[in-house]
């Protein structure tokens, strides 16, 4: 566990809740994570279990919002409603590929590919290589603390609790 968030720190999100045999997953990016929590929780029926933040070592606010477009785009098929998405063994999978494809500036073909698809934000993305990380928050997060949390190698984990 290691202190991870100064307050006010740009980040993609990866809210997690279940509900019976299903979990769901909102994907989004904050400067706040203790109020976007707040906030989510408010609005979900069904108890948040884990938070997870994506952060680069580069902290460009710009590739925060590219990788959430890249995201959102290239994983729609799992999109329920909004930017909630049915969190399935597939979807950790792809998830996890995609992300290990943009850490090692692998995902040019998709530019070509699906050139309309992508805002020039994301295009800077996907020719790039990145460090991306992923965490999970050790909760509860209180306001205005520094968030710790635990690097995780991949997303599956979380599929398999």
């Amino acid at each position: 566990m290691r202190e991870l968030l100064e307050p006010n720190t740009f980040l993609l999100y990866i809210i997690v809740c279940s509900y019976r045999e299903d979990s769901f997953l909102k994907i989004g990016r904050t400067r706040n994570i203790y109020n976007r929590i707040k906030n989510i929780q408010t609005g979900c029926p069904h108890e948040i279990s884990n938070v997870f933040v994506i952060t680069s070592e580069f902290e460009y606010e710009e590739e925060i919002i590219g990788l959430e477009g890249v995201i959102h785009k290239l994983i729609d098929k799992y999109q329920m409603k909004g930017e909630w998405y049915l969190a399935t063994e597939d979807f950790f999978q792809i998830f996890n590929k995609l992300l290990e494809r943009l850490n090692n500036c692998d995902l040019s073909d998709y530019v070509f590919e699906y050139q309309k698809l992508f805002s020039l934000d994301e295009v800077e993305i996907l020719f790039h290589s990145h460090n991306y990380i992923i965490y999970e928050l050790i909760m509860p997060i209180r306001p205005n603390q520094i968030v710790k949390g635990r690097e995780m190698r991949d997303l599956i984990d979380i599929y398999k609790r």
